[in-house]
């Protein structure tokens, strides 16, 4: 990686403008933006002071720093998300599958880079991805807003007759059009609490289908029911709420 995507990266992963940068290290705003750009590149002098705002070494900031082994690396990472809060944990494993996927989809951020490098696609809004897909000999990796999918050719088995078959009924009952829209519907409702469930009547106003309706959907889907004061509220089986976004990324 050259220094001025060096730069770059560590300014956005620190969260700072370049305003924020120049100030620090008492240069113009016109000079970080040209180093990121490689218009130029930073005064030799200016280096120890840039690697130390980043907390990162010289050799770190100029991309010569020893390459860690496949080991130290996982393990880095392990504890990098030990460390963390348990709120945060899975907020920082979908960055770095972002930057993962982003990693494989530019063969490593070295040749062919699709996207712009300066454009902080780790943090930005997943709403406001779109699509991405690579397809290699190895294995193939998706980015589809809110999802991010990753499969390994080597330990691919494929389904047999009776999982062909099994899939085949699901995808039949979550292809009827009242089935799509109450499964959606669940879905947006509960997607952000854990802990919450719907009744008849919320699902029916979300998809704009009458409450007779959802309730014929609602066996094609497998759900968990709550019962609440004499009435009974639905939610998503927890081992189903990963399908909703799995099946978006078909539309592309």
């Amino acid at each position: 990686m050259k220094i001025n995507e060096q730069i770059a990266f560590l300014r956005k992963e620190s969260g700072i403008t370049q305003e924020s940068l120049a100030n620090a290290l008492g240069v113009t705003n016109q000079s970080v933006s040209k180093w990121e750009a490689s218009i130029c590149c930073p005064d030799i002098q200016l280096l120890p002071e840039i690697a130390k705002f980043f907390g990162v070494t010289v050799d770190s900031l100029l991309g010569c720093e020893t390459i860690e082994s496949k080991a130290d690396t996982i393990l880095r990472v392990k504890n990098m998300l030990s460390s963390l809060p348990s709120n945060e944990i899975f907020e920082n494993s979908f960055r770095l599958a972002t930057l993962l996927h982003d990693a494989i989809s530019s063969e490593g951020f070295a040749n062919n880079l699709p996207y712009k490098f300066n454009e902080d696609y780790a943090n930005n809004e997943p709403k406001k991805w779109g699509y991405s897909a690579s397809s290699l000999p190895c294995g193939n990796t998706v980015r589809c807003s809110n999802g991010i999918y990753f499969s390994h050719n080597g330990s691919y088995t494929s389904p047999n007759m009776v999982e062909q078959y099994q899939i085949a009924l699901s995808m039949e009952k979550l292809l009827k059009p009242n089935v799509m829209r109450v499964l959606y519907a669940l879905y947006d409702l509960t997607i952000n609490d854990f802990d919450k469930f719907v009744s008849i009547k919320e699902i029916a106003i979300k998809s704009n289908i009458q409450e007779n309706e959802v309730e014929i959907a609602l066996k094609e889907i497998p759900f968990t029911p709550k019962e609440s004061k004499n009435e009974l509220l639905y939610r998503i089986d927890g081992s189903f709420m990963h399908i909703p976004s799995m099946l978006k990324m078909f539309c592309y």
